[in-house]
């Protein structure tokens, strides 16, 4: 079986069960707000582990990789019945038998197991017992409404109504929204009472960052998604790659501004024996106020090279440089996700 060490450049022995009394810090940690819970500032989205056909992960496999991660201190997992029919989330509950108190479980709720959306109460109840079943736990420490429609970001929304109830009940630590767009982080933010917020956050979208003030002095948890803009900002991919997810949907002149945008961006932060993807990570956690850098994994290496490369910093004027790159060339012409 392969450990960590054959692939990791820095994190040395600290899986060695043979050497008692040695512990060592591998990842760091944050508040998530004022929620009481505490997060490895480096998650895994589940997502590409749910992958079918030419993409399909072994059950064994996924966890193997879930289990590494928490081996490794990440916590945060970002799971979810409507990708995969919720293999990975199935597989989660294996993965942290015996280990439960170590994981912080992030389900996304509002989209079923067949892929319809149900965000009534009834709903939202019934995916969330659900998950607890599939999991084999008594609770999920952050259940988000996922992806709502703009108009129902309500204080009264049945949805969020029935979060609440199961916050009461003990079986949810913490809830909140995920949302796509800045408007609706915003709108997250101001209208829901969300404890919680979930967005995409990288060097080429950070229109979210608007909020990160007034969400730190609510004391509002957050959560950025999407952290190396689908694998792009890691410098895995390019204009021919071949994209077999939901990538496929980029068009060539998309891929081509990706691809110049990636060259800027790595004239601005990259040094001598750094990697793209460890830049990139590094933005994303600059922002002190984001709790945690949740990214998209399919094995288990991709876990320790997110982990190693949340020990790179970026100078400040790095950072300065790639939120002008961002204004400059991305505000007002987003990127398509």
């Amino acid at each position: 079986m392969p450990t960590v060490t054959n692939f990791s450049r820095e994190l040395r022995s600290h899986l060695n069960p043979a050497r008692p009394g040695h512990t060592f810090g591998v990842l760091a940690q944050r508040a998530l707000g004022a929620t009481g819970l505490r997060v490895g500032v480096i998650g895994v989205a589940t997502a590409a582990l749910n992958g079918a056909c030419m993409n399909a992960v072994p059950d064994a496999e996924i966890r193997f990789t879930l289990g590494q991660a928490l081996d490794m201190e990440v916590s945060l997992f970002d799971v979810s019945f409507a990708e995969g029919h919720g293999r990975a989330l199935r597989q989660l509950g294996w993965a942290m038998e015996g280990r439960r108190a170590q994981a912080v479980v992030c389900l996304r709720v509002g989209i079923t197991e067949d892929g319809h959306r149900d965000d009534s109460a009834e709903g939202i109840r019934a995916q969330v017992e659900a998950a607890l079943n599939a999991l084999g736990t008594g609770h999920v420490d952050i259940a988000l409404w996922d992806r709502p429609a703009f108009t129902q970001l309500k204080a009264d929304a049945p949805a969020l109504q029935a979060l609440a109830a199961l916050k009461a009940e003990g079986k949810v630590t913490a809830w909140g929204v995920s949302a796509d767009e800045a408007d609706a982080v915003r709108a997250a933010l101001e209208q829901t009472g969300a404890q919680v917020l979930s967005f995409p956050f990288n060097a080429f979208r950070q229109g979210a960052a608007a909020v990160f003030e007034d969400a730190q002095a609510k004391g509002v948890g957050l959560l950025a998604r999407q952290p190396l803009d689908s694998g792009w900002l890691g410098g895995r991919y390019g204009v021919l790659s071949v994209l077999l997810d939901s990538r496929r949907r980029w068009s060539l002149a998309a891929r081509l501004r990706r691809a110049g945008l990636q060259k800027a961006f790595e004239r601005i932060v990259m040094r001598p024996n750094q990697r793209a993807q460890e830049a990139a990570l590094a933005f994303v956690l600059s922002h002190h106020q984001v709790a945690c850098a949740v990214a998209g994994v399919s094995r288990w290496q991709q876990v320790v090279a997110n982990v190693d490369a949340a020990r790179v910093t970026l100078e400040p004027g790095q950072v300065d440089a790639v939120k002008a790159l961002w204004r400059d060339k991305l505000q007002r012409d987003p990127l398509p996700l």
